[in-house]
């Protein structure tokens, strides 16, 4: 056999591309990654309150998104999370939240656009660019 023919075997297409893959083992370190960027982003809603439609319907979506992000915790953590694909919904959940939480903050020039990269780091996979948001200065 050629180190090609080798090399070409992790490659080949299987019954199922998850086997020997860990689902407790990624739920725990699921919960752990997920409570982490939930602690960073309650802090940094010190720095950068939610003010983008309204100060209130900013404050609700806020709010909204944090008790899905606690919710998406309370999974990994009871390791309730089904199966692989449901934790890449899950990392595709975050990132959109993130991108909410973005635009509720004030736009491009807040910090939240940094914890982007997270999910993207976690998962090996493109989250993709934040959505471009025009500030308008409520206060």
């Amino acid at each position: 056999m050629s180190r090609f023919d080798q090399l070409s075997g992790y490659f080949a297409r299987r019954e199922d591309p998850y086997a020997g893959g860990d689902l407790g083992n990624a739920q725990r370190l699921g919960a752990v990654f997920w409570g982490l960027l939930f602690l960073l982003t309650v802090g940094l809603l010190v720095g950068s309150p939610p003010r983008d439609p309204s100060k209130g319907l900013a404050w609700a979506i806020t709010l909204v998104m944090l008790g899905i992000g606690a919710w998406i915790i309370w999974l990994h953590r009871t390791e309730r999370v089904s199966g692989w694909d449901w934790l890449l919904a899950a990392a595709y959940v975050i990132a959109a939240g993130i991108g909410v939480q973005q635009c509720c903050c004030g736009g491009v020039e807040e910090p939240y656009k940094n914890l982007l990269l997270l999910p993207a780091r976690r998962r090996s996979h493109r989250a993709g660019s934040p959505p471009s948001c025009s500030s308008s200065s409520s206060s």
